[in-house]
Formats: structure tokens, C-alpha cells, sequence
């Protein structure tokens, strides 16, 4: 699910979705609400779940990232606080892409991790 278009379809199937879903290798950071007449997209380093809403989450990527922030992500999905949490974690871009470009892999693979697309 990469746009509002997209999550849009995810409203006729409230009833099969979990109330949480995450989504990886999507390399894009968002999330989207979803009730039974709409569905939202939610920009937030944090979000408190809400009864009669379900929850998508791309949780963004450790390498390669694509939503314009280089900075690493993942999620914390905290159970007891019912919270999802975006973490966000500078690492060392050059060395990253120096070792892409030494492994005769494309330039743009290298090149795309100082600016996040």
C-alpha cells in the first residue's frame, strides 16, 4: 500500500483486515487508518490505536530508504500501550554506499541513499 488510492480498496475489506498490519520491503514510510466508510493517510512518528479503527503500516526501511529522510527506520509496536512508534537512526551513509559501489552493483543503488528516494 503505497498511496491513498490504494488504501482506499482497503475499506471494502474492513471486516477481514487485523486491526494491525504491517508491511515491509516497501522502503516508504506511512501509515493509513481504516474504518468502514474511509480511509486516511496518517504522517506521525507516533500514533495512538484507536477502538473501530484498523491500522496499516509501511514501517519503512533499515537500508535504502525511499520517503526522502536517509535516516534508517523501523517501528515499535507497543501491545500493553496499544502505540505504534516510528524510530528514526542516522548510520553511516558513505561507508553504506562505498560498499554498493565496490560490489559492482548499480551507482543509483549507492547514490540514492544520501538523499532517501
Amino acid at each position: 500500500v503505497f498511496s491513498l488510492d490504494q488504501a482506499a480498496h482497503l475499506t471494502a475489506n474492513y471486516n477481514s483486515l487485523s486491526k494491525v498490519t504491517f508491511v515491509g520491503h516497501s522502503h516508504v514510510t506511512t501509515s493509513y487508518m481504516v474504518t468502514q466508510a474511509m480511509s486516511l493517510q496518517v504522517r506521525a512518528p507516533r500514533l495512538q490505536l484507536r477502538d473501530g479503527v484498523k491500522y496499516v503500516f509501511n514501517v519503512g526501511s533499515v537500508g535504502q530508504p525511499r520517503d526522502k529522510d536517509r535516516r534508517a527506520c523501523c517501528v515499535i509496536y507497543d501491545t500493553d500501550e496499544q502505540s505504534v512508534n516510528y524510530i528514526r537512526v542516522s548510520y553511516d551513509i558513505e561507508t553504506a554506499a562505498q560498499k554498493i559501489f565496490a560490489a559492482d552493483l548499480p551507482q543509483a543503488f549507492g547514490q540514492r541513499l544520501y538523499h532517501g528516494v
